[in-house]
């Protein structure tokens, strides 16, 4: 996405890349099935093509680069 890339841009410039937290995502799945893949659904409905979405975290020093989680989240847990 062009503007976390703009974000990303302005923290380096800053000179606090490694020390912020960067967190990426969604609130549920695309709008058409265009953008799902293999997966059945869309916004609005309860298979995985509706309910999957992305979740990246960077934390430099914290969290190793290229990890996966597969656990079930959602943005309820990002509270503090």
């Amino acid at each position: 996405d062009w503007n976390v890339g703009r974000v990303l841009k302005q923290l380096n410039s800053l000179g606090i890349t490694d020390d912020t937290i960067v967190i990426y995502f969604s609130d549920n799945g695309p709008n058409g099935v265009r953008w799902n893949g293999d997966m059945k659904g869309k916004k609005g409905s309860l298979d995985e093509g509706g309910v999957r979405s992305p979740f990246v975290i960077r934390w430099p020093g914290h969290l190793p680069a290229g990890h996966e989680v597969n656990q079930i989240a959602g943005a309820i847990d990002l509270f503090p």
